[in-house]
């Protein structure tokens, strides 16, 4: 247990092709999500003021950047780093905090509903409600022309479920931890009808690393101070 209890994962891009997908609706208007790109994962045993949870918990982000993300971003350059946060900030994120890490090994599938505006993505240091799996999903900003008027806006489907099915858990830095994600978003019944849906899935594998590191890297990419 206490072997789980100090094990970490940040990834390495997505393998097999990556994580991608397409949204869509009847009028025709399509949105490409990009998951292929570094895969933050851990396990996270504390709180932000270093309290443990009672129950450590494994976390996966999964993102568009092009990074390596067992490297410590503090040792990049000013303009580097505002680089990657630009890019951060204007990608797609799939994100999921699992509980009770220390069950979640071998082949298992891990789902969650996921409740628009519960939590900033990706959750860091996040209390759970009543133990259950949580996720979210921060989609990249539309690209848009000078003269874009709000008609041709189409929203994104509100009702969205991540699947994640693990073939492998690690339980220790360096370990190797892979499986496929399926995010499934379709519309709730208040949703605009232009509103687009689709599927998003692909398989990836990385290694852990340490969870001081995975939290600090994101809280850099969000902006926030290290």
């Amino acid at each position: 247990m206490r072997s789980i209890l100090h094990f970490l994962l940040l990834l390495t891009a997505a393998a097999c092709g990556g994580i991608t997908g397409e949204l869509k609706n009847a009028d025709g208007v399509v949105r490409n999500v990009d998951l292929s790109g570094a895969v933050f994962a851990w396990v996270d045993q504390s709180d932000a003021d270093l309290v443990s949870w009672e129950s450590p918990r494994l976390m996966l982000a999964f993102t568009g950047l092009s990074t390596d993300t067992s490297d410590d971003l503090l040792e990049l350059s000013g303009s580097d780093l505002a680089n990657l946060q630009l890019r951060f900030a204007t990608g797609d994120i799939v994100a999921m905090i699992i509980p009770d890490a220390a069950r979640q090994s071998g082949t298992t599938t891990l789902e969650a509903d996921l409740v628009p505006g519960a939590f900033r993505c990706p959750p860091l240091n996040q209390p759970l409600v009543n133990s259950q799996a949580m996720a979210c999903f921060n989609a990249a900003p539309e690209r848009l022309e000078a003269g874009a008027e709000f008609d041709a806006f189409a929203p994104i489907g509100r009702k969205v479920t991540l699947s994640i099915k693990l073939n492998e858990g690690g339980r220790s830095t360096g370990e190797n931890i892979s499986g496929t994600l399926t995010l499934t978003i379709s519309r709730l019944e208040s949703d605009s009808d232009e509103a687009v849906i689709g599927t998003i899935s692909g398989e990836f594998s990385n290694q852990l690393i340490g969870e001081r590191l995975a939290e600090r890297n994101l809280l850099m990419l969000g902006g926030a101070q290290p």
